[in-house]
């Protein structure tokens, strides 16, 4: 069993549970607060930052930040969760992707979902982010049947990649 299946299985586990569910509604306001007194290091970082306090606002609950800049996304019916982070500090392979054109991406760190179409409504979503940030999505795939389902969204597959041999997937603004 891979990380991706182990995290599908615990987050929907942790979904059955009252007390993960009302720490999650009640933290996610002190979240969104936190945020939106942040400081951005640029444009970009200002206007992804705005998309999640939106997102959050109506769609979905944060869950608190993981120490590596992960922001987690949780809908409001439990029924899809996605991390995210903002890099501006580009791995040497997407960095000789990007060929100097972009110098910023956000990182889909994970994306499960546990009923038919709401992962790729949430991609969706993702794609209205990459275009109003005019940078790259990038995600890594663990297992080679998830290589199709990306594509078949836009991405684009750059072979295995990364400290965990993962593929590299990127879909870039139009």
């Amino acid at each position: 069993m891979n990380l991706t299946d182990i995290e599908h299985k615990g987050y929907k586990l942790l979904f059955k549970i009252p007390k993960f569910i009302s720490n999650l509604k009640i933290n996610s306001p002190k979240i969104r607060s936190f945020l939106a007194t942040s400081l951005c290091k640029n444009k970009s970082e200002k206007i992804y930052l705005n998309w999640i306090l939106n997102k959050t606002s109506s769609q979905f609950f944060l869950k608190s930040m993981s120490y590596d800049g992960i922001i987690t996304l949780v809908k409001h019916d439990f029924n899809s969760w996605v991390g995210l982070r903002f890099c501006d500090n580009l791995t040497p392979t997407t960095r000789r992707i990007f060929n100097g054109k972009y110098v910023h991406a956000v990182e889909v760190v994970y994306l499960h979902s546990y009923k038919k179409g709401e992962g790729s409504n949430i991609l969706r979503e993702l794609d209205n982010l990459m275009i109003q940030l005019e940078i790259p999505l990038v995600l890594y795939a663990e297992k080679e049947k998830l290589v199709g389902y990306y594509e078949n969204r836009g991405f684009v597959n750059y072979g295995i990649d990364g400290n965990k041999k993962n593929y590299l997937m990127i879909k870039f603004p139009l």
